[in-house]
């Protein structure tokens, strides 16, 4: 009976590492880490924008009442 719930205790060990190591990959490789929607106080209809980065790169769309402008951001 030890043998068995020793066995099943290393697979779940084996599997749940498995699975953690899946989830922190998935989260290193994302490049949606932090998510924001800035705008101007003085004037919230004519700005706008969109921003994320990630753990290496990121990108920023900006508009100041110009038109889009995109800037990619890179570590």
């Amino acid at each position: 009976m030890t043998s068995m719930f020793r066995r099943g205790t290393i697979f779940a060990t084996f599997f749940l590492s498995l699975i953690g190591g899946g989830l922190i990959c998935a989260a290193l490789v994302t490049q949606h880490w932090i998510d924001a929607r800035p705008w101007r106080t003085p004037n919230p209809q004519e700005s706008a924008g969109r921003v994320h980065f990630g753990l290496l790169q990121g990108k920023k769309e900006l508009n100041v009442a110009y038109g889009w402008r995109t800037y990619h951001v890179s570590s």
